[in-house]
């Protein structure tokens, strides 16, 4: 897609957009358009996020509907078991007032800066032990090339991020145990034990300037 010129964060009417967050803020101007339900959104949204990552397209920071509703259950101690759309309309008066109230909560998201805390660069030693997380019956997680610990800052949510030879994998938000946010310390922990990572492996990640 072609890129678009925005104006304060939205897209200028009659431009292509190039990214999601770019289309929904035109979905944002004509909503009715687009459409009637958040669920039907939702859908949407998990659509075009799922293509992104079967051809493996990096936007930078994009919506993902995992971490969107991590961050809704830390801000709003809604309950994200039937998705956000279900749990920013059952906290609505109706379906409009569910749409403006998730465009409202889509600001805000945005506002948080993905970055980057720690990295470790996986040897031949680190293996999968399949101690916190297994593929089918018993397999074991494809070992990255590379992994990151990144935090939604300012807020106490981290995931962690696998980079493969030709692609990169944004996994979910880490709690720790059970807890609605987590911590850099338990986000290592969770890699020390499933990858056999020596707590002396980590690489220090400098502070971008801004």
């Amino acid at each position: 897609m072609g890129r678009a010129r925005t104006t304060g964060g939205r897209t200028r009417e009659g431009g292509e957009v190039s990214t999601l967050f770019e289309w929904l803020d035109e979905v944002r101007r004509r909503p009715s358009m687009y459409f009637a339900t958040l669920r039907d959104l939702q859908m949407l949204v998990d659509g075009y996020s799922t293509a992104l990552w079967v051809h493996s397209v990096d936007e930078g920071f994009a919506l993902d509907s995992r971490h969107f509703g991590a961050w809704l259950r830390l801000r709003r101690g809604w309950s994200l078991s039937c998705g956000w759309a279900a749990a920013v309309t059952s906290n609505s008066r109706s379906e409009a007032d569910a749409a403006q109230t998730f465009f409202a909560l889509l600001d805000e998201f945005r506002e948080l800066r993905p970055t980057v805390r720690a990295r470790v660069r996986m040897k031949k030693h680190h293996q999968a032990t399949g101690r916190h997380a297994v593929i089918g019956f018993g397999g074991r997680l494809e070992v990255p090339r590379v992994i990151e610990v990144v935090q939604y800052a300012p807020e106490p949510l981290y995931f962690l991020r696998f980079h493969h030879a030709k692609r990169r994998v944004d996994m979910d938000v880490l709690h720790d145990n059970g807890a609605n946010a987590t911590s850099l310390r338990f986000a290592k922990q969770w890699v020390e034990e499933e990858f056999q990572v020596r707590a002396d492996e980590w690489e220090q990640v400098p502070a971008k300037k801004r």
